[in-house]
């Protein structure tokens, strides 16, 4: 399967952004962008694919993928075949931001090296399972209604509390 590649939108007066979607089942191709991509299903099951792996997904699903890296998710056969009006088959939550929204340096701060480290490693992707998923979860979920300072603190918050999750964050 060959990837292409998606320009991702800037929002204005934002560093990142965050986006929600709602659908019948989710239907982005195999892409790629120059963005790390945080990713919450919400709603839907189906097979993740990034890179060369597959796995399945389900509610909760949480993964930090690295910038460039090939991915999509895809319902369950059964899911996307029924002839429905239920449009939140398919729900996620979607933070894209580029290693330098901060600026070029930001990363390489002595404060920053474990959020830089957690990017190095995101380059091959991963999820974020147990207490830190939950955790997470839920500031990703109260993150549209902040004002913009605290969605910037909020986003630094998460990527410091995946960057220590340790054994949560395979």
């Amino acid at each position: 399967m060959k990837a292409s590649l998606e320009h991702l939108d800037t929002q204005e007066n934002a560093s990142f952004q965050i986006k929600e979607v709602i659908q019948n089942r989710f239907d982005a191709p195999y892409h790629y962008h120059s963005a790390f991509e945080l990713t919450l299903i919400i709603a839907g099951e189906g097979k993740r694919f990034v890179g060369n792996q597959i796995t399945d997904f389900n509610p909760g699903d949480l993964v930090l993928l690295g910038a460039n890296l090939p991915h999509c998710w895809q319902n369950n056969r059964q899911d996307w075949l029924e002839e429905t009006e239920e449009t939140q088959q398919a729900q996620a939550l979607v933070i894209h931001f580029t290693a330098d929204f901060l600026g070029p340096e930001f990363f390489n701060k002595p404060e920053c090296r474990a959020i830089s480290q957690l990017l190095d490693k995101a380059r091959g992707g991963f999820a974020i399972q147990g207490p830190t998923q939950d955790r997470v979860a839920r500031e990703m979920l109260g993150l549209k209604d902040l004002p913009p300072f605290a969605r910037l603190i909020s986003l630094l918050n998460i990527l410091h509390a995946i960057s220590n999750a340790g054994a949560d964050a395979q």
